[in-house]
């Protein structure tokens, strides 16, 4: 039985004599230095080859870009030629209409005498012909005939004139109008009719003064129009309907525009809504807005990009002969660079022949190669080693993260890299789902995770670390706060990656803040408590030290004492619990009928306080008085009872006489019990009784 040959036999065995054949050819493809010749060469072409073509495009298109703006702000120079001279044209047949009396338009003589009186006017135009609105000749002026002559034609209107939907136009709408191009029955030259309206006292037109233009007229078109021209470029005028006024070829006018070349395309491409393609021919466009003609010059593009073309080839022909100058340096490096591998491979070769090592051992060498490979040796062996640690690091540091109570996180470049199981229970997401995505998807919004990066840039910064809570999202929406410690994995550098300990302090934080409001808040009423009433009533007696000012209402401070009346009556009839019932409305009811920036609290039993800030006497005798009408309308059905109460209110104006919390307090309670004894349901200040203070 044949043993299959070793690949690695065929190093060992003789190489047969090179002769140049297809498979010699084949097999010289797989040796390394041809490899690199040819990626370096067909590199160097595909580079060479591309950037002539890039550069030949992209030099083409400024070309182009250029030629086309030239191009166009010619022909906007010549657009607004003609549509100046078209103005003044029009205009002048204006004025001559205004010279018109209504009263004459039955005298055709002294009509056509009259238009003869404005020679400047009428040497603009071929013919001027006023027109009855049935069409009918009133009077007419060619310029080439005597006074007489233009009287004897009056009887015989050009059909140039009358035939033209412009005519009907300015007598339905009065307005100056400029007809399509047409071939005068009279001069048998190309014309182009002006109308303008000739209006009685009221108004209305009552004949249409019409004048026809030579398109062969230096008033109309400039000399350039007619004139500039040749078989690469040429310069059309045509009208709204497509129809020639002016081509450099006499004989094409009053032909179409689509049939010229490269307009007509444009033109087609126009009415399609597609895109203008400008492969052929460059063509740019102006508006006539007097007449809504339109200005066209189209030049070839093949004449246009001539000389470029000829560039572009010379420049080919320079490339062919650098890249076959790199080619041939190219190959002689090449060479010189392999000879090393050649050597190797030529030892190794060697080294695999008979007498070599079974399978599995290290090749026994020496020099250089022997070197080689002891490094390879021990390269592989400490790859091993290392991978082996590698593996039992990451088995640990994947137990650590599936059974650590905290949520572990790894984030770089913005995205989870490593994800432990608490976290991912969490934020709410199944195993493996966080991984890769970006880290803004707990957060409640993007400017809160930006919010955060700029915290934790600045920690860095100055900590080397991130301590601090968090407000987060869970995958259904909902928010938790988390303690999130932060360190970079490499020291110094969070770029290379962030290892987070986060934890859940949502409840710890509502347990602190209940605890926080509950030192400062009536259990009951949910109002400020006495302790925190009285802490702030402090601050603002020390504020009150100084003098008040009773000019504005921004300055000062004052405070109420309110005493519900008759509230005992309440818990005897009714029971505690109907008692705090009035209690939690009646505070209700108070928060409502102060300013939001006033403060309102219970000081115990059925008394309570309110500390207005940046507030008059006046102003606080005011709000005093709406308190107690507020109290006094109140009304509570409990059961089978119905109550009611009234407030006796005590107010006083803090300030240097009153000098700590302690004398405030003593003439609010002053006042208030002053209000009791003078009968209930009423209000007291502090020093004035409130009726003296609200008549000042």
């Amino acid at each position: 039985m044949t043993r299959p040959s070793d690949p690695l036999d065929i190093a060992a065995r003789p190489a047969p004599p090179r002769r140049f054949s297809l498979r010699w050819c084949w097999q010289a493809m797989g040796m390394l230095k041809l490899r690199i010749l040819l990626v370096a060469v067909g590199s160097a072409l595909l580079a060479g080859g591309a950037s002539s073509y890039f550069m030949a495009r992209e030099s083409e298109q400024v070309v182009r870009n250029s030629f086309g703006q030239q191009q166009q702000d010619s022909v906007n120079l010549v657009a607004d030629l003609v549509d100046s001279r078209l103005r003044r044209v029009q205009s002048s047949l204006r004025l001559l209409a205004a010279d018109i009396p209504p009263a004459q338009l039955g005298h055709p003589a002294a009509l056509a005498q009259l238009l003869h009186k404005h020679p400047l006017a009428l040497e603009q135009f071929l013919a001027v012909q006023l027109l009855r609105p049935d069409g009918s000749l009133l009077a007419s002026a060619p310029l080439s005939a005597p006074l007489s002559a233009s009287l004897s034609a009056q009887d015989v209107p050009d059909p140039a004139f009358t035939q033209q939907a412009v005519f009907q136009a300015t007598l339905a709408s009065g307005a100056t109008g400029t007809s399509e191009p047409v071939l005068s029955q009279r001069s048998q030259e190309p014309v182009v009719v002006v109308t303008v309206p000739v209006r009685a006292a009221d108004g209305q037109t009552v004949a249409v003064l019409a004048g026809a233009v030579s398109l062969r007229s230096a008033d109309l078109l400039p000399t350039a129009v007619s004139t500039v021209g040749d078989f690469s470029a040429l310069l059309v005028v045509y009208s709204r309907a497509g129809v020639i006024l002016s081509h450099p070829d006499a004989q094409q006018r009053l032909q179409t525009a689509a049939d010229v070349p490269g307009l007509g395309a444009l033109l087609a491409q126009r009415r399609a809504g597609r895109p203008e393609d400008r492969s052929q021919y460059l063509v740019a466009t102006a508006d006539v807005p007097a007449a809504g003609w339109t200005v066209a010059r189209i030049t070839s593009a093949a004449y246009a990009l001539a000389p470029l073309r000829q560039v572009h080839s010379r420049s080919w022909l320079v490339v062919l002969d650098i890249m076959g100058i790199c080619a041939a340096l190219s190959t002689l490096l090449i060479a010189n660079m392999v000879r090393p591998i050649t050597q190797l491979r030529e030892r190794a070769q060697r080294l695999l022949g008979p007498g070599r090592a079974v399978a599995g051992d290290w090749p026994r060498a020496g020099g250089e190669i022997g070197q080689l490979v002891q490094v390879f040796r021990q390269v592989t062996l400490q790859r091993n080693r290392a991978q082996a640690a590698q593996n039992a690091m990451v088995e640990q540091l994947m137990a650590i993260l599936k059974n650590a109570p905290v949520g572990i996180v790894i984030t770089r470049e913005r995205r989870f890299e490593l994800v432990g199981s608490h976290a991912n229970y969490l934020f709410g997401y199944p195993e493996g789902e966080l991984l890769g995505l970006d880290a803004g998807v707990i957060y409640p919004s993007p400017e809160a995770y930006l919010a955060m990066g700029e915290r934790y840039r600045a920690a860095f910064k100055t900590q080397g670390s991130f301590d601090g809570d968090v407000q987060m999202q869970r995958k259904d929406g909902t928010s938790l706060l988390v303690r999130m410690r932060g360190r970079a994995v490499s020291d110094g550098d969070p770029s290379a990656g962030v290892i987070w300990i986060l934890n859940d302090v949502t409840a710890a934080r509502a347990r602190i803040d209940e605890l926080a409001w509950s030192a400062t808040h009536d259990s009951l009423t949910r109002l400020v408590n006495r302790r925190d009433f009285e802490a702030r009533l402090a601050q603002a007696v020390e504020l009150g030290r100084q003098p008040l000012s009773r000019q504005t209402d921004h300055q000062g401070c004052c405070a109420m004492f309110i005493d519900l009346d008759y509230f005992k009556a309440i818990n005897d009839a009714a029971g505690h619990a109907a008692g705090d019932e009035v209690l939690r409305q009646i505070a209700r009811l108070l928060e409502s009928l102060v300013r939001q920036t006033d403060t309102v609290a219970r000081l115990g039993g059925d008394e309570f306080a309110i500390l207005l800030p940046g507030c008059t006497l006046r102003r606080a005798q005011k709000i005093a008085e709406q308190v107690r009408a507020g109290i006094d309308s109140w009304r509570m059905d409990w059961r089978e009872h119905a109550f009611r109460l009234g407030a006796s209110i005590g107010v006083v104006q803090l300030g240097p006489a009153l000098a700590d919390v302690a004398a405030v307090l003593e003439a609010a309670d002053g006042a208030c019990y002053a209000a009791k004894r003078r009968g209930r349901n009423q209000v007291v200040t502090h020093g004035a009784p409130v009726e003296a203070a609200l008549r000042d």
